[in-house]
């Protein structure tokens, strides 16, 4: 029962997520549009996954152990959709993004195959279900070689600042993907990182400096993620 609640209480925060991002891209304010439309997409698909499990639905067993598959249907999507939106942070400030669809392609394919082998895994009987482990573990080395190779080296290309937006968001988001619960924190850190973009964009027009009040935003986004990972790993 408890957890019952736990899962409707995340439902109704993905709700409200979307609604303040609806109401965020109405003013964008220098970030694109399709960053916004990304991170609705995120809570809204997550938050219909796990409408789901609220109803009992969304598992099976096997070999004696229940696999709740609708978490894997939320992650194989919404963990995409945030690399991606991590992505288009490093690219930013670049006019031609073309040459980096090749290496979004591979961050987006070796995320979903990570995905997947966790599901596998979690149908799988012992000691079988260590080798997806373990192959899930390998592509998730290359999702780290990606966000933290060529896309940091563009984002420190660029500008100091956008460097600086970076590396605070994808050195909070690194500790999230070692586990699939908490990857539910990556929505806080989109809603930090497109606050972060705004106040980038307002200082390339002469406004605030991003190490001023851009760095309370940031770091709020940081202790709101610690909540959402709390309630999913609850579930």
């Amino acid at each position: 029962m408890y957890e019952s609640y736990l899962t409707a209480f995340y439902v109704l925060a993905m709700a409200a997520g979307a609604l303040t991002f609806t109401l965020l891209a109405r003013r964008p304010r220098g970030v694109p549009h399709y960053e916004y439309m990304i991170a609705i997409m995120i809570p809204v698909w997550s938050g219909a996954a796990y409408l789901a499990m609220v109803f009992d639905q969304g598992k099976s067993e096997a070999f004696g152990q229940v696999a709740y598959w609708a978490r894997y249907v939320d992650w194989v999507v919404t963990t995409p959709l945030l690399l991606l939106a991590l992505a288009f942070t490093a690219l930013h400030e670049t006019a031609d993004k073309k040459p980096f669809i090749p290496l979004l392609v591979g961050l987006v394919a070796a995320d979903v195959f990570m995905i997947l082998t966790g599901l596998v895994a979690d149908l799988s009987p012992y000691p079988l279900r260590y080798l997806w482990y373990v192959l899930g573990c390998a592509a998730l080395v290359i999702v780290f070689s990606i966000i933290w190779g060529p896309l940091r080296r563009v984002a420190d290309a660029s500008s100091p600042g956008l460097s600086r937006v970076y590396r605070r968001v994808v050195t909070t988001l690194t500790p999230a993907l070692l586990d699939p619960r908490p990857v539910g924190r990556g929505r806080d850190l989109a809603d930090g990182g497109d606050d972060a973009l705004r106040r980038l964009a307002d200082t390339q027009q002469g406004g605030v400096e991003p190490d001023g009040p851009a760095e309370p935003a940031v770091a709020a986004s940081g202790r709101a993620g610690h909540g959402a990972h709390g309630v999913r790993a609850g579930l």
